[in-house]
Formats: C-alpha cells, structure tokens, sequence
C-alpha cells in the first residue's frame, strides 16, 4: 500500500465487499446436468490427483489429498466472497487504481472467488447426490 493510496482513501473511501457464510443450500434435481456435474467433479478430484501425485498410489498421500480435499470443499462451500465490482479499479480492474487500496481489497475477494469456486461446484454435487439417496430416490416430484 502507498501513500498516495493511505492518502486517497482517507479522502474519498472506496467501498468493500465481504465475505458471507453460506444460510441457503439451493439444490436442483435435474438428473442429466447433475450426472454432467458429477463427471465434471470427478475429472477435477482425479486430474488433481494425478498432477500432485503423479499417478504413484499411497495410501498415507490418498487419506492426505482425500482429507485436504474435503476441507477445501467444504471452505468451499460455507464461505462465499462477495467482492464489491463497482470499486475493483480503472478500466475493469486492469489498472490499480493509483488512490485507492480498497480497490485492491475487492481484487483480492474476486481472486478467492475463482479459488473457491470449484470447490463449492464439487460440494454442492455431492450433497445434491446424498439428498437425493436420502430421499426416496425421486428425481422428479412426485404430485
């Protein structure tokens, strides 16, 4: 941060986004772009496998990757950054805006977004299927 930004924003404050915990679980029942979901998920979690691992098999580095995954899902899932897009920056958030670090903050939101996202893809997948074996297997509902 410069001082022209500590200066700039202490005159004109730029707005912030937050970071929200998810209240709402939206899931949808729609079987074919749940079945598109799930192999989409599955091409994630293994392509990220055999690019950590190499496609050597452990059993310690599986129970590792298994439970940083499920940790980073369900980040994933509960935190959701809500950047604030009218302040990330001149001309779409290319250039630093020279009088504001707020501008950098919201960037920063945005970054953790992209970052958090495929994990709240895989979760949602997931739960969307447990909800769905839960019940009583109905996809459609029934009237």
């Amino acid at each position: 941060m410069g001082l022209l930004e500590l200066l700039g924003e202490s005159i004109n404050p730029g707005s912030v986004g937050s970071i929200e915990k998810n209240k709402e679980i939206k899931l949808k029942k729609n079987l074919p772009i749940l079945i598109f979901k799930s192999m989409i998920s599955i091409g994630v979690v293994v392509g990220l496998y055999a690019l950590i691992f190499h496609g050597r098999l452990s059993i310690v580095g599986t129970l590792l990757y298994i439970g940083a995954m499920f940790i980073y899902c369900l980040v994933g899932f509960i935190y959701i950054p809500k950047p604030d897009y009218s302040n990330i920056g001149w001309l779409g958030g290319l250039i630093n805006h020279p009088f504001r670090y707020s501008d950098n903050l919201n960037r920063m939101l945005i970054f953790l977004l992209v970052l958090l996202y495929p994990g709240r893809f895989i979760s949602t997948t997931l739960m969307t299927w447990v909800w769905i074996l839960k019940s009583d297997g109905a996809i459609v509902k029934k009237r």
